[in-house]
């Protein structure tokens, strides 16, 4: 039961984030009208199973040390999010094959150049993007928007494709999985260090607050930024190796112009268009 109950918890989380971003973002409640139900339920039925085991180990094992049981149990918990996006996502993306069709020109053109096997699925929707993901050998999987299929050439769809290859075949996605699990571990750690030293405070809250503010919040995305900005130059350079420099390199500028300046835009994860220019450049 408890289990139900913390899935629907993480799901709540979920929709109530993605409602507060579509309003504020001026789309209102765009995204309850275009949310995907079934793999909210398909994820609320893996999590559900997932969160029954850890808890049905936490009550056999979890007396053996309050602290180790804690730490690992927090750590577990923390990860639940990063597990949901790299494994249980990429399961939906391939049995759901009326909103994510295979591409077969574009599958067929990397099974011949790589000989591990990639998924490739086109959204069957308006979105203007495409990125890699799954850990599991047989589940990881490129997701490309229709809109992207459309605007760009042959050899641009190559530069998009050989992009996100590149994160794969570069494995940037078990190092960033690595890299939150990582980070969730040592903010757990530290937390069950720190917080006895906080609660002499007479402002214990406050204290707890800004902690965990600095340390979870903006410690993980300065941490996790400047890792995620060296893994997208490398991936550019991977797939600028096999098309050559001045091919991607107008690709980039083409990709610049249909997502209406949006390489442009300064990201703490993400390298503009001049950073990424200027390493394509290197070659």
């Amino acid at each position: 039961m408890l289990a139900i109950f913390l899935s629907g918890i993480f799901i709540l989380i979920k929709y109530l984030v993605f409602i507060f971003i579509s309003v504020f973002s001026g789309n209102g409640l765009l995204f309850i009208k275009k949310n995907d139900w079934k793999s909210d339920i398909f994820s609320f039925s893996i999590l559900t199973i997932f969160l029954y085991i850890v808890l049905e180990l936490y009550s056999r094992f979890g007396y053996i040390s309050e602290l180790f049981s804690g730490v690992i149990f927090s750590v577990v918990f923390a990860t639940v999010p990063i597990i949901y996006n790299y494994v249980v996502h990429p399961v939906y993306y391939l049995l759901n094959q009326r909103d994510f069709q295979v591409g077969n020109e574009y599958q067929n053109w990397i099974d011949n150049i790589i000989s591990k096997k990639i998924n490739v699925r086109i959204i069957n929707k308006d979105v203007l993007n495409a990125y890699a993901t799954g850990l599991v050998p047989f589940l990881k999987i490129i997701l490309v928007g229709k809109p992207m299929v459309r605007e760009l050439s042959e050899d641009e769809m190559k530069c998009l494709l050989l992009h996100e290859v590149g994160h794969s075949e570069l494995n940037h996605l078990r190092k960033l999985f690595l890299a939150n699990l990582f980070y969730v571990t040592i903010y757990v750690l530290t937390t069950f260090i720190v917080f006895p030293y906080l609660r002499v405070f007479e402002y214990e809250h406050l204290f707890v607050g800004i902690y965990a503010g600095i340390i979870l919040g903006g410690g993980s995305l300065l941490f996790l930024g400047i890792i995620q900005r060296k893994l997208e130059k490398d991936a550019d350079l991977y797939a600028a190796k096999i098309m050559g420099s001045d091919k991607y390199y107008a690709f980039l500028i083409k990709l610049n112009l249909i997502t209406q300046g949006g390489l442009e835009k300064w990201a703490i994860n993400y390298p503009n268009l001049t950073e990424r220019l200027a390493n394509v450049g290197k070659l």
